[in-house]
């Protein structure tokens, strides 16, 4: 068939990283390959579901398995990226879930 969505979640590096002050050295390669199963965070970098399969709860469905996936790697917080502030639909999914808003940008138009 046809694909009704997708998600694309990756885990947050930017946790090994922290302490090193921005310097490529041995000590972050090591952190890189080998405490990699130490990260407790992840991104939603894209997640969309196709107009023929809207208000079907696909989009749930796509929730739990990004879920049921992180919770197997250890993964405590996931960060949904950047939401638009129109997009009602994804609001109201992320809340059926237990997720809530920690941070929220407005954005304004100026014409030149």
């Amino acid at each position: 068939g046809e694909p009704a969505g997708i998600v694309v979640g990756l885990p947050d590096f930017n946790e090994l990283f922290k302490g090193l002050n921005g310097k490529l050295s041995v000590r972050m390669l090591y952190r890189l390959f080998f405490k990699r199963k130490t990260i407790h965070r992840a991104r939603v970098l894209i997640f969309g579901v196709s107009q023929k399969h809207r208000n079907k709860g696909v989009d749930i469905n796509l929730m739990y398995e990004l879920y049921r996936n992180s919770y197997n790697l250890h993964i405590t917080e996931m960060e949904g990226s950047t939401i638009g502030e129109e997009n009602y639909p994804m609001w109201r999914a992320v809340a059926q879930i237990g997720g809530e808003i920690y941070k929220q940008y407005q954005f304004y138009q100026l014409k030149i």
